[in-house]
């Protein structure tokens, strides 16, 4: 039978001292740097654009949905009315979440 002999790697070169191939590992503002450098403005404003587009379209996606108010839009309304109003927070008149959905501010 043949005989077969296993040789382990040489894994001093290996981890936080060494890299794989034997050399040295670059320090950490080189290996912070992006893999695509490029200097060209145009490039860093197409991007910054780029995403300006994508958060605007996030923003307006969906924008008329629910169709009905939720109770914190009128109630904080409701506050605000009295309160530039009166200058305290009192009472509301009787329907109020209607009047201030119909755009009247006075009941």
């Amino acid at each position: 039978m043949p005989t077969v002999t296993a040789v382990a790697p040489d894994r001093s070169a290996s981890g936080p001292e060494g890299t794989t191939a034997g050399g040295g590992v670059p320090p950490a503002r080189q290996r912070a740097q992006g893999r695509i450098r490029n200097d060209n403005p145009l490039v860093g404003w197409a991007a910054a654009l780029g995403v300006a587009l994508l958060a605007f379209g996030l923003r307006v996606w969906h924008l008329g949905t629910p169709r009905d108010f939720s109770f914190d839009e009128t109630y904080y309304a409701k506050d605000a009315w009295s309160m530039l109003n009166h200058g305290y927070v009192r009472e509301h008149v009787e329907d109020a979440d209607k009047l201030i959905l119909d755009g009247r501010g006075s009941g």
